[in-house]
């Protein structure tokens, strides 16, 4: 059994990873006819910034999806899969002591043990879905183009996100530590739909959509402000604390996060890859880099 799920784990890592810059170019991106259009910032820094449709969190998500996948078939990924599937499996072999060291740590150390549940909240929907909306906000009521695009794009992410990490954890079917019948989590292939929607934690475990919905809104973030030099330090302190809140509070085991981090990586990169204009997108192809930065 358990060389058939380290199989079946190479295989969803086939269908949905990729951390390589490369990869969000050779993506059909499904670019809308106000790609190449340019909306005057007041800012002096920024003359020209492209701002999407209002519609386009909802009519990208096709073309998000198909670019995930197309993506992780793309033969200059393949270091990548082997990473993200070596670790993902390494994970899975020492889930058991790894989940039982962090649950003694926090039962010995109870005031920090009362601070994860802030922790695994960084990765709720609705704390991300408000991040958005913020930037929205502001961008509308201070004219601020950056700002607006930022709060569509995470908007965006959010929906492209949640949809695939719904799609995975419906196909994996892994017990959540929580729930769990055996030490590191049985797995239960396409489980039942309606056995799922009645007790989700014996099913959802596997990948976590916590931590794939938090990468994602801090992509799309640190791209769209790539001078700043707090964004990437913070957003990935937060991304590890919540890794910890969330194997603390018994949701999710360490395997489930490999995947989780380039999903919601790769969703993020997919979408503010727009953010160029088609022939800056060309000359990129020329300067490819790959590179993967632990969050654990």
């Amino acid at each position: 059994m358990t060389i058939r799920i380290i199989l079946f784990i190479v295989f969803i890592s086939c269908l949905v990873f990729s951390q390589s810059d490369q990869s969000v170019y050779n993506a059909d991106l499904g670019i809308t006819n106000n790609e190449a259009v340019y909306l005057q910032n007041p800012s002096p820094d920024i003359e020209q910034v492209y701002v999407p449709n209002w519609h386009e969190f909802v009519t990208n998500t096709p073309s998000n999806m198909f670019g995930v996948v197309g993506n992780s078939f793309s033969s200059d990924n393949l270091p990548v899969l082997g990473y993200i599937s070596a670790l993902t499996t390494a994970l899975i072999i020492t889930d058991s002591r790894t989940h039982s060291a962090v649950k003694t740590f926090f039962k010995n150390n109870k005031q920090l043990s009362n601070y994860t549940k802030y922790c695994v909240d960084i990765g709720d929907g609705r704390i991300n879905f408000g991040i958005g909306s913020l930037f929205a906000f502001y961008g509308l009521t201070f004219s601020d183009n950056l700002a607006l695009r930022t709060g569509l794009q995470c908007t965006e992410a959010l929906i492209s996100n949640g949809i695939m990490v719904q799609f995975l954890k419906r196909i994996t079917g892994r017990e959540s530590p929580g729930s769990s019948s055996s030490k590191s989590g049985t797995w239960r292939l396409f489980p039942n739909v309606k056995k799922y929607q009645k007790n989700q934690p014996k099913y959802y475990s596997f990948p976590s959509g916590h931590l794939s919905t938090a990468m994602a809104t801090l992509t799309v973030i640190s791209q769209n402000y790539p001078e700043s030099i707090y964004v990437k330090p913070v957003g990935y302190s937060l991304v590890g604390l919540l890794g910890i809140g969330l194997v603390s509070k018994d949701m999710h085991w360490f395997s489930d996060f490999p995947l989780a981090y380039a999903l919601g990586y790769e969703v993020g990169k997919i979408i503010t890859s727009r953010n160029s204009s088609t022939e800056e997108r060309k000359g990129s192809l020329n300067n490819v880099s790959i590179s993967f930065m632990p969050v654990f």
